[in-house]
């Protein structure tokens, strides 16, 4: 709906690939983009932690540059908004 028609990525955080909320919601996410063309590209592992967060989304926003839109399910929301800038 926010990004119409472009053909933009999908960024989406996770803390952690074990929690199991955060799974169910990652999985929620990608059965309703699945018809919608676009990339998802998966940041996890940082454990919600600020610094770790950025870096992740940093390096996963420039490997990934179509990336214009970010869910995210694991905290680390003010890095994750830092990394954008």
């Amino acid at each position: 709906q926010w990004l119409g028609t472009s053909p933009s990525g999908v960024l989406i955080t996770l803390s952690r690939t074990v929690f199991r909320g955060e799974g169910e919601r990652e999985v929620g996410f990608r059965s309703a983009l699945r018809t919608s063309g676009r990339s998802v590209v998966e940041v996890s592992d940082s454990d919600g932690i600020d610094a770790t967060n950025e870096r992740l989304v940093l390096d996963a926003l420039e490997a990934n540059p179509a990336v214009e839109a970010v869910y995210s399910v694991g905290g680390g929301n003010v890095a994750t908004v830092a990394a954008f800038d």
